[in-house]
């Protein structure tokens, strides 16, 4: 199901491509479309994986009160010695359970929706730079195509450029590096939240605990690979457009990539990486 924010990669990939365009009459664009490259992402299917880990623990949540909802209904039964006792206790320790996965979900899910409007205002702000570009661009090329036989307007509109194109890849950076920063302190909140479930499960009895947690992180393995090989190809593509030491094979890349949404890496590594 589409969310508000699906359309706001391609509006990210277009920002993309048109400073590549703008950057063959302002060459510092290639150093901004480098940082693009590196900054672009899917706000979209963040927002569903954190929706969905919502949905999740509000199911979690509504088996919660079912549970406790039974307890209470079997003690006003009258029911009451030694099995009694031993029902409820294993119904405490199953409501304590699920309380610990459901706060668990609820973190999960505000996070990776945080992390969903944190790239949906990158990718506003890449489509924002290209649009800029594109304006530069469409003044300079007016200008020479004004001008007959002096060039100073069109070489003082270049220079404007650049300069503006030098601030822009500044905060351009500055921002991937906030990012970057935001999205690492997430992860870490994401690894402590498992790994307290995790403990607390075990320590509320549930053994199979640790046994689920090995599993899934052997199925995960692929995913992680691929993402980690992703991230890395995508830093070596972005810095191959910046120059001065631009690599042109690595800037095509990037270009292919921004102008298809599609990753290379992840297209060849797809077969044994069945999860989004």
């Amino acid at each position: 199901m589409s969310n508000p924010m699906d359309p706001l990669n391609e509006l990210a990939m277009a920002g993309f491509v048109t400073t590549c365009a703008a950057s063959t009459i302002i060459p510092v664009g290639w150093a901004c479309a480098g940082e693009m490259v590196m900054m672009m992402g899917d706000p979209g299917a963040l927002l569903d994986a954190g929706l969905a880990w919502l949905d999740a623990a509000q199911e979690i949540q509504d088996s919660l009160n079912a549970n406790m909802d039974l307890t209470n209904a079997l003690g006003a039964t009258g029911w009451s010695g030694s099995d009694f006792d031993e029902f409820t206790g294993k119904a405490a320790d199953l409501s304590r359970q699920l309380m610990v996965t459901m706060s668990m979900a609820y973190i999960i899910g505000t996070i990776l929706i945080l992390a969903a409007v944190a790239m949906m205002i990158a990718c506003l702000v890449i489509f924002a730079i290209g649009v800029g570009f594109g304006l530069w661009a469409a003044a300079i090329i007016a200008a020479a195509a004004s001008v007959v036989g002096n060039f100073g307007p069109v070489e003082v509109l270049m220079f404007d450029a650049n300069i503006w194109a030098i601030e822009v890849e500044a905060n351009l950076m500055s921002m991937a590096g906030t990012m970057d920063t935001t999205f690492n302190v997430m992860a870490g909140v994401i690894t402590a939240a498992l790994a307290a479930d995790v403990g607390l499960q075990v320590a509320f009895g549930n053994d199979e605990a640790l046994g689920d947690l090995a599993q899934a992180t052997v199925v995960s393995v692929p995913t992680i690979t691929t993402g980690l090989v992703s991230k890395f190809f995508l830093g070596k593509v972005g810095a191959g457009m910046k120059p001065p030491f631009s690599n042109p094979i690595l800037r095509g890349l990037g270009i292919f990539m921004g102008s298809t949404g599609r990753d290379p890496v992840a297209e060849v590594t797809e077969p044994i990486d069945p999860f989004r």
